[in-house]
C-alpha cells in the first residue's frame, strides 16, 4: 500500500476504467437548445405582410452508425491490460518484499554470528599471541600475524555490517516505508 510506482499503476487502473465510463458516454452527440426571442421575418417581396415570431428549437445528432464503438472498444482494452498490469507490478512487489526480508535476516544472522562468536574468539587469539609475545615464549611476527587475522576478521564483520545496512535499505524501499530503522 505504500510503493508509490504500485500506487502510480492503480491510479492508471482506475483512470482507465474512467475512460471507459467517459466513452460510453460519449456515444451519444450533445444536445443543443436554440431559442430566438424576437425574430422579424419581412415578407415584402412576397407581397405579404411582414411577421414577427418566436422560436424554440432542440437540436439532436441521432447516432446511427458512429456509435463510438471503436473508442468504447479501445478503453474496454486499455482497461483490461492496467488491470492484468496490476496484478502483475502486485506480485512483483510481494516477491521484491519477500527477498528482502531473506536478505535482511541473513545479514543480521550474519552480524549477530559476529558480535557473539566470531570477533570474541579472534580476540582471544590475538590476546593469547600479545600473552605469548611478552613472555618471551614466541617472536614478535606471532603477535602480528594475530594482529593481521584479527583486522582481517573486524573487516569481514565491518563489510557484514554494510550488508546488513543496505539489506535495510532494500526492505524498506521494497516495502515503501520505513520499517526497519
Amino acid at each position: 500500500n505504500a510503493r508509490p510506482d504500485l500506487i502510480a499503476y492503480r491510479a492508471g487502473q482506475l483512470r482507465s476504467e474512467a475512460d471507459v465510463i467517459n466513452a460510453r458516454a460519449q456515444r451519444f452527440s450533445d444536445v443543443y437548445l436554440l431559442y430566438q426571442p424576437y425574430t422579424f421575418q419581412d415578407n415584402t417581396f412576397q407581397g405579404l405582410k411582414g411577421a414577427y415570431s418566436y422560436a424554440l428549437g432542440v437540436t439532436v445528432a441521432l447516432p446511427l452508425f458512429n456509435r463510438n464503438q471503436g473508442n468504447i472498444l479501445r478503453a474496454k482494452l486499455n482497461a483490461e491490460q492496467s488491470k492484468y498490469e496490476v496484478a502483475n507490478h502486485e506480485k512483483q512487489v510481494i516477491y521484491d518484499v519477500q527477498e528482502a526480508v531473506r536478505e535482511y535476516e541473513l545479514s543480521r544472522a550474519s552480524v549477530i554470528e559476529f558480535r557473539r562468536e566470531v570477533i570474541p574468539a579472534s580476540r582471544k587469539v590475538r590476546d593469547a599471541a600479545y600473552r605469548r609475545w611478552q613472555g618471551g615464549e614466541t617472536s614478535i611476527l606471532e603477535y602480528f600475524d594475530a594482529q593481521q587475522e584479527y583486522n582481517d576478521v573486524v573487516s569481514k564483520y565491518r563489510d557484514a555490517l554494510v550488508r546488513h545496512r543496505n539489506a535495510m535499505l532494500d526492505l524498506n524501499t521494497a516495502v515503501g516505508t520505513r520499517v526497519v530503522p
